[in-house]
C-alpha cells in the first residue's frame, strides 16, 4: 500500500517587516459573560528536537500532533525566569493548577513549548493596543489575525512586540498564543532567560478579561492549526488497528488510549468512508469493506474479526470556509475526535450506539488544512441468555452527510 503524506508544508509564519501590526474590524463570538474570567487554558510540550529559532515550522506542528505533556490555567501571562527553571517555579501562582499527562524528565522550561487558548473579553469598541514582550518567540492570534508576530530567537523584547486591532464592538474574542522558550548558555556556562509578558493598553493583562475556551459549548479550532488546503483532492485517512485480549475496556480512556500512544499496530489501511458496520464476530475484511484492500497487517497477528479492538485513523481533513461545522460519530463502543489538537467529540465508554455524547460543534477561525484523528475501540460484549454478540459501529458524518474521502489527507504513520 502507498501511503504517501500530503505534499502541503506547514503554513510558514513570515516574519512582519514592521515594529506594529495593526488590524481591522473582527466580531465577537459573544457578550461578556456576567462572571469574570478565570484565564485561559494552558499547555506545555518539552521540545526533544533540537535547537529552534523560530516558532514557524515544527514548534507549531508539536502543538498540533502531539498531545500536551501538561495543561494548566494561565492566569497571570506574566513569567520570568532563566531557562533551567522547572515549569512549576516558572509559573508562579499558575503552577498550582499543573496536571501533568506525560510527565518529561526534565519538567523545566529549557527548550519548551506552550500554548494558552481561550477568549478575551474586550469591554468596548475601538482600538486596543497588545504588547508580547518574549525570551524567545511569541505569536498572538485574535480571531484569524495574527496580531503579534514577536517570532525569532533572541533577548527581550524581541523584534516585533506590539500590534493593535480594531473592535468593531464589545464582546468575546477568540485569543490563541504561542510561546517559544529556546536553549541557550554563553561561554561561562550561564544559561538564558524564559520571559514571557502579556500587555493589553500598556497594562499587564487582567485574569478577569481571560476565559477558558470551554466558556461557550462549542470547539474553537485555532488558526495555527491551519495548513493550505492542497490543490489536488484527498484519498482517506490511515487508519491503524491493534487486537488485544483480556476483559473489556471501559473505554478508550487510559488503558485504550495508552495502548494506541506507545505500542506498534496490528495492522495499516487507508481509511476512505469511516462509516463501518457488523457485529463483533464480522470478519475484519467484512467490516472494513472495500477498505480492506488496503490492509497489512504485522508481526503476523491474526485477526479474524473486530472483537476487542482498537483503532485510530489520522491525517487532515480540509475545511473550504471559517465558521461553525457540526461532527457526529455514533459508535459501539467509545470515539474521540480530535481536530487542530482540540478534542471536538469525546464519546466514550462501554455501550452501545450512538453513545451518549455523538455530537460536538467546531468554530474553526479559518479556512485551511487541519490535523484530525479519530480514535475507536470496540470491545467484547456477549448476552449470555440471548446468545448473541454486541455491534461495531463507527459512523462518521459531517453537516448531517457521510463524509467525502476527498476532503480526508493521508499522513505518514508508522506501524
Amino acid at each position: 500500500m502507498n501511503l504517501k503524506k500530503v505534499t502541503t508544508p506547514l503554513m510558514m509564519l513570515s516574519l512582519c517587516m514592521f515594529t506594529i501590526i495593526t488590524y481591522g474590524q473582527i466580531q465577537p463570538v459573544s457578550n461578556i459573560p456576567d462572571q469574570p474570567g478565570q484565564g485561559l487554558d494552558g499547555r506545555y510540550w518539552k521540545y526533544t528536537k533540537g535547537p529552534m529559532v523560530k516558532i514557524a515550522g515544527d514548534v507549531i506542528a508539536t502543538i498540533n500532533e502531539r498531545p500536551a505533556d501538561a495543561n494548566f490555567t494561565a492566569k497571570t501571562l506574566s513569567y520570568a525566569r532563566n531557562d533551567i527553571s522547572l515549569l512549576v517555579d516558572w509559573l508562579g501562582e499558575d503552577g498550582k493548577s499543573i496536571v501533568f499527562s506525560n510527565k518529561p524528565k526534565s519538567p523545566d522550561v529549557d527548550g519548551s513549548v506552550f500554548s494558552f487558548t481561550g477568549f478575551i473579553a474586550i469591554e468596548k469598541a475601538g482600538e486596543v493596543k497588545f504588547r508580547g514582550v518574549s525570551d524567545d518567540a511569541c505569536i498572538v492570534w485574535i480571531g484569524d489575525q495574527k496580531v503579534i508576530n514577536n517570532d525569532g530567537h533572541g533577548g527581550v523584547p524581541g523584534k516585533n512586540p506590539d500590534g493593535k486591532m480594531t473592535f468593531k464592538s464589545a464582546g468575546l474574542y477568540p485569543i490563541e498564543i504561542v510561546y517559544y522558550n529556546g536553549s541557550w548558555r554563553d561561554y561561562l556556562n550561564r544559561y538564558g532567560e524564559g520571559v514571557f509578558k502579556f500587555e493589553m493598553n500598556g497594562a499587564p493583562i487582567k485574569t478577569e478579561v481571560l476565559y477558558s475556551a470551554n466558556t461557550i459549548d462549542k470547539t474553537l479550532i485555532f488558526p495555527s492549526a491551519a495548513e493550505k488546503i492542497p490543490s489536488e483532492k484527498g484519498e482517506g485517512l490511515v487508519g491503524r488497528l491493534w487486537k488485544r485480549s483480556g476483559q473489556p475496556l471501559s473505554g478508550l480512556a487510559g488503558e485504550g488510549e495508552h495502548i494506541i500512544r506507545t505500542n506498534p499496530s496490528h495492522g495499516l489501511f487507508m481509511a476512505t468512508k469511516l462509516n463501518y458496520a457488523g457485529n463483533e464476530l464480522t470478519p475484519m475484511v467484512d467490516w472494513l469493506k472495500e477498505d480492506s484492500a488496503s490492509l497489512e497487517m504485522y508481526y503476523e497477528t491474526e485477526i479474524a474479526n473486530i472483537d476487542e479492538c482498537l483503532f485510530s485513523f489520522n491525517g487532515f481533513i480540509s475545511i473550504p470556509e471559517k465558521g461553525e461545522v457540526d461532527f457526529y460519530i455514533s459508535s459501539d463502543d467509545g470515539t474521540i475526535l480530535t481536530i487542530g489538537g482540540q478534542k471536538v467529540i469525546v464519546n466514550d465508554g462501554y455501550r452501545a450506539a450512538p453513545g451518549p455524547s455523538p455530537s460536538g460543534k467546531a468554530v474553526f477561525m479559518k479556512a485551511g488544512l487541519y490535523p484530525i484523528e479519530i480514535l475507536y475501540y470496540n470491545g467484547a460484549y456477549k448476552d449470555e441468555e440471548a446468545g448473541t454478540r454486541g455491534e461495531g459501529i463507527m459512523k462518521f458524518s459531517i453537516n448531517g452527510k457521510d463524509v467525502n474521502p476527498e476532503i480526508l489527507y493521508p499522513t505518514t504513520v508508522t506501524n
